[in-house]
């Protein structure tokens, strides 16, 4: 069954037939262009998502890993991109050679299978910008007789903010910078109740970099995620979670992001805590 689908790929519930995860997410690229060759950066973003859950976030052996601040985050299985068999070997070697300013996707792709995928946990529940959303009243009512979960209380509001907290604490720990830390992307897997506390948890790694030096003007296009993003008024409400510098706001020539590299994630947080709490979107 199709669970949703984002601008990288079509995410589909599945189940685990030949091992033991049971029920599953698997998220399938979505074909970007007729030509097969040219989808391999956009098949690269999606190893490379699945590859910071793997051997980062969720990596019990390394030793930044924290397991209470690990589970804020959606965990990725499988890595089915046709990247992991690619040389160079070892995560941090294929980055160096596939993020380098000078790499050229239309001439140098790799040639890569048909459907690329990536399996991750399956997360349940709605996300966070739904709940917003029918705060605000922006969602039409149920007509059926539904009924509709509660809005969110001050406790539960406290909580998720929180936990967005330590979320961009612990990726601050790796050096990586998310970029798309906004309510979409946001799962409340759990609400206060009898049986425990409002739980958050964080999707899509897509287009997640690490803040390293050089690359806040990198030109290679899977390093780059948001060009000519505030090109007028419509373009920068669409675009609130962004940092005035990333979205290239007065004719300034737009950046990855800012030193020091956690400060974009923190400027979407802020934008986070106004949806949330007095429902701005500018």
């Amino acid at each position: 069954a199709k669970l949703g689908e984002g601008g990288l790929g079509i995410v589909f519930r599945a189940f685990d037939c030949t091992g033991t995860q049971g029920e599953v997410a698997v998220k399938v690229l979505k074909r970007h262009s007729r030509v097969l060759h040219k989808d391999a950066r956009h098949a690269f973003a999606m190893h490379r998502e699945s590859q910071w859950s793997l051997w980062w976030l969720h990596n019990q052996y390394d030793d930044r890993y924290a397991e209470d601040a690990a589970e804020l985050f959606a965990q990725y299985l499988e890595d089915h991109t046709g990247f992991p068999e690619l040389p160079p070997a070892g995560f941090d070697a294929k980055r160096k050679l596939f993020e380098a300013p000078t790499f050229n996707w239309d001439r140098d792709a790799p040639t890569l299978k048909e459907r690329p995928y990536v399996v991750m946990e399956l997360v349940r529940g709605e996300t966070l910008q739904t709940a917003v959303d029918r705060e605000r009243r922006i969602l039409p009512a149920p007509t059926n007789g539904a009924q509709e979960p509660p809005s969110l209380s001050v406790s539960e509001k406290r909580t998720v903010l929180l936990d967005a907290a330590r979320a961009l604490e612990y990726l601050a720990g790796f050096g990586l910078v998310h970029r798309d830390f906004r309510g979409c992307n946001m799962h409340l897997i759990a609400r206060e109740g009898p049986s425990g506390r409002c739980r958050l948890k964080i999707l899509d790694l897509g287009i997640m970099i690490a803040g390293e030096a050089g690359q806040e003007r990198n030109c290679n296009v899977a390093v780059q995620a948001f060009r000519r993003r505030g090109e007028n008024e419509e373009t920068r409400k669409r675009y609130d979670w962004l940092p005035w510098e990333v979205r290239g706001d007065d004719g300034e020539p737009a950046v990855n992001f800012s030193m020091p590299a956690s400060s974009f994630d923190v400027f979407s947080l802020g934008v986070l805590v106004l949806h949330l709490l007095v429902g701005k979107r500018e």
